[in-house]
């Protein structure tokens, strides 16, 4: 009877570990480019999709590119009629992610770089905060956590 007991209490630590690993994605757009169509992925960065880290962002955004369309991600748009400020909650480690990836498809010309030496990507480490802003800029991305 005692190890029945333990089982509500158990699950009741089960849940809440959960909660704490839930982390939103914001994902702003700056005044300067609300006349700018621009196209952002979040990825939870995996076994599967850990080519997210190196590959070329031109690659990605290259239509067809197999890496984009084999790995789970959510799409962003932002320009003419889309909202400023979008969101992307998740639990990500129920997906197996220790990190999320933020890329984006921004107009002008940037140089190709692994990680986040290449200004259109941020790989963020999920374990950092409950909250990250992520703010899309001329000159790349720039990322902010909200504790």
């Amino acid at each position: 009877m005692k190890t029945l007991s333990i089982l509500p209490i158990l699950s009741s630590v089960v849940l809440l570990g959960g909660c704490a690993s839930l982390r939103t994605v914001n994902v702003a757009a700056d005044p300067a480019m609300s006349g700018a169509s621009v196209t952002v992925d979040v990825i939870p960065v995996t076994a599967a999709s850990a080519g997210v880290e190196t590959v070329s962002v031109h690659d990605y955004w290259e239509p067809g590119n197999p890496l984009r369309k084999s790995i789970a991600h959510e799409t962003l748009q932002f320009g003419a009629g889309q909202p400023a400020t979008q969101s992307v909650t998740k639990d990500w480690s129920s997906l197996h992610a220790k990190k999320v990836a933020v890329l984006a498809d921004l107009p002008g010309v940037f140089q190709d770089a692994p990680g986040d030496a290449d200004a259109r990507r941020k790989v963020i480490p999920v374990k950092n905060a409950k909250t990250v802003n992520v703010r899309i800029t001329s000159f790349g991305l720039l990322v902010e956590t909200a504790k």
